[in-house]
This record gives structure tokens, C-alpha cells and sequence, in this order.
């Protein structure tokens, strides 16, 4: 947004004063549509020389934002009498409406496709299509959430087509040991009283015509990658050992600041009430990547790790020659001996970070009626 602003009024990047604080739920749209009405208020504030702000309602946004892209597959597959893959190829086409916009296909749903599975013999192609449609943005999970659901489907179909268990066909695919989807499923199964319910679905279909009941055990991978730079600050007042902490992510509902005063607090060892957050800006948060991907949290978390690293270092020559100090004894002498009360650090991929996946296995439980196509959620 800052450099989008900064372009659009022909303006240096260091003429854009951005504060955020922490504002309402939502991912993925935000990551790159916010520009929309921030680059037109910011247009708008620069030639009249006043303040402006721009609300829109939702028929507004989703006319300039468009929506999830639509997505096309077309899979042939070989499988042996158990269900399990020997040869697939998988075309998928996505359609990115009138503009590309917010690529999703290389990026997220290429890397989606395989999920808990062993893919070694399936080939897989993307295409991204342009039509005459409004063009697509990213949604919550963009395209892995597509890529996913694709697989599934075809698990299910292949079950179909042996006369298996959807999850027997599933367990099949994997490769023993690589992930622990086996142990996972066999929890949640156990929790949910899965077999129960599938017999009780069995039997509620066999009653009724033309409403009828389906439940499904999913498995889900999501790979975190780390990506980009994350900033903290962490600033120590003198008169009563307040802290206050600037980051370089964007609070919208996934806790991060909350995590992000845990870490001070743990690192700093002083009570949560010590702490504040102050809204990130792009003067102590210069050139910070985007918040989304599920991994901002843990940056920004590091990052402030590193900064109470650095005011612990600085701090420790004055602990050791008090004895038993309090925080606010430690403080008060730090800033009488001239101590720097104020560490700024920066997290990134060059750190000490490994990329991992978070599995998620979830029962669900649907009724539709096959005469109008209501459905609902069962459970």
C-alpha cells in the first residue's frame, strides 16, 4: 500500500506517512485490494489538501474486488483393486477474469495438489485463463483451498469406483511414516463416533427419498514457507518500566498482537500489563512483507524475541551489580548509566527457520435436498 500510494501520486516513498492499527477479520482480500481505496483516498487527500475517507459497501467492494477465481479440472487416473494411485495426470484450468490479478495457480494451488498424498507418478499442469468475467482476488487459503478440494474429490471418486472406504482409498495413497495423517484420523474418527454416525447416515438415506445425509472424513496439509522481512521494535520508559512495542505486522484478528506481548513478556520477564502495542508504521517497518500466509505471527514474534535479546544484553551489566533488582530498579539504573532503552531487530527467512506444514483432520456431516438443492450442515 505505501509503495502503491507512493507511485500513484508521483510522490518519494519517504513523503508516505502510513500508520495501521489494528482493524476487522479477514485475510487474503486485504493483502493486495486494500490498495483500491487507499490509493483513491490518498489521490483524493493530495489535490484537495484535506482529509478524506472512503467507505464502500459490500456490493461496492465485491464489484471492484471480484471473488474467489473459479477453477476447472480434468484428471484420468490408474489405480490398482484398493484404490491406490498408480497413474494420474491432472490438467487444472483457473480462471482469472478480465485482468491477472492476484496469481494463484503456480504459486498456491500447484503446491496444494498433492497434500497428504504420495504423488511421485501423477503429472500435473496449471493454466491460468482470461475471460470476459471481473477479475478474481485472493480469498482466505487462496488456491490451496481449490487444489485441496480437487484431490479430495478425486479420492472420493476413485473410492466410488472401487467400492472402498473414502478413507481407506486415502490411507492408501500416503506414504507410510512421511506424515502423521494416519494416527490423526484415527482420533478424530474415534472422537466424532464416526462409525456410528456413518451407519446412522446409511440408514437415514435409506428412508427418505429426496433428502439425503453424507459424511466424510478430510485430511489437509498446509505448507508454511517463510517469506520477507518482519521488524520489531521495543521501547523501555524510564519512570515506570512501562514497554511498548511497534511491529511490522498487521492485527486483524489472528491475535498476533497478542502473541506478539507474550514473547516481550516471556523475554523481558515482566507481567503482560507492562506491555503495549503500538499501531505499525512504515517508519520503524520500512519495507515489511504483507501480512497473510499464516506465518506473519511467528515472524513478527521473532522478531521481537530479538529485540528483548538485544535490551537483555544491554541490561545485564547493570543486573549484575545490583542485587535481587526489580525490573523497575534494573530500568531506573539502566537509564542513569546511559543504557539504550530502545532495540530494534528484524526477522527473515535468513534467520535460523526451517518450513513446516500443519495437518488438520476434520468430520463432516451434510444433508441436501436433492429435489431443490438445500443443503446444510449437519455437524
Amino acid at each position: 500500500t505505501h509503495e502503491a500510494i507512493s507511485l500513484a501520486l508521483n510522490i518519494p516513498h519517504h513523503s508516505v506517512n502510513m500508520k495501521v492499527a489494528r482493524c476487522g477479520g479477514g485475510y487474503g482480500l486485504k493483502l493486495t485490494k486494500i490498495n483500491l481505496p487507499s490509493v483513491a483516498c490518498s489521490l483524493a487527500a493530495y489535490l484537495l489538501r484535506q482529509p478524506v475517507r472512503m467507505v464502500t459497501t459490500i456490493e461496492e467492494t465485491m464489484e471492484a474486488t471480484g471473488k474467489r477465481c473459479d477453477i476447472y479440472a480434468q484428471y484420468e487416473a490408474s489405480v490398482n483393486q484398493v484404490g491406490q494411485i498408480q497413474s494420474m495426470t491432472v490438467n487444472l484450468y483457473e480462471d482469472k477474469g478480465s485482468s491477472n490479478n492476484d496469481p494463484v495457480i503456480g504459486g498456491f494451488t500447484l503446491p496444494a495438489i498433492p497434500n497428504i498424498y504420495d504423488s511421485s507418478t501423477w503429472k500435473v499442469s496449471g493454466y491460468n485463463v482470461r475471460t470476459n468475467k471481473a477479475s478474481s482476488a485472493w480469498a482466505r487459503a487462496p488456491g490451496t483451498l481449490e487444489g485441496i478440494a480437487i484431490t479430495e474429490h478425486i479420492m472420493e471418486h476413485i473410492a466410488k469406483e472401487v467400492n472402498l472406504d473414502p478413507t481407506t482409498v486415502r490411507l492408501n495413497n500416503t506414504e507410510p511414516g512421511k506424515y502423521p495423517i494416519a494416527d490423526m484420523i484415527n482420533q478424530v474418527k474415534t472422537k466424532a463416533d464416526y462409525n456410528n454416525r456413518l451407519a446412522a447416515v446409511n440408514t437415514f438415506n435409506s428412508k427418505n427419498a429426496w433428502k439425503k445425509r453424507g459424511i466424510s472424513v478430510l485430511p489437509m496439509r498446509f505448507p508454511l514457507p517463510y517469506f520477507g522481512n518482519y521488524n520489531a521494535m521495543v521501547s523501555v520508559y524510564r519512570n515506570d518500566a512501562t514497554v511498548a512495542l511497534v511491529h511490522g505486522g498487521i492485527e486483524i484478528g489472528q491475535g498476533l498482537n497478542t502473541k506478539a506481548v507474550q514473547a516481550c513478556a516471556k523475554e523481558l520477564v515482566i507481567p503482560l500489563k507492562y506491555i503495549s502495542v503500538k499501531p505499525s508504521n512504515n517508519l520503524t517497518a520500512p519495507n515489511n512483507a504483507f501480512t497473510g500466509a499464516t506465518v506473519t505471527s511467528e515472524s513478527v514474534v521473532l522478531g521481537v524475541i530479538k529485540a528483548c535479546t538485544v535490551l537483555n544484553q544491554r541490561l545485564q551489566p547493570v543486573r549484575d551489580k545490583l542485587t535481587n533488582p526489580t525490573w523497575e530498579e534494573v530500568i531506573t539504573q539502566a537509564y542513569a548509566d546511559n543504557v539504550d532503552l530502545n532495540a530494534s531487530a528484524m526477522m527473515s527467512p535468513l534467520d535460523n527457520v526451517s518450513e513446516y506444514s500443519v495437518f488438520g483432520v476434520a468430520v463432516t456431516e451434510v444433508e441436501i435436498d436433492v429435489l431443490t438443492g438445500e443443503h446444510k450442515v449437519c455437524s
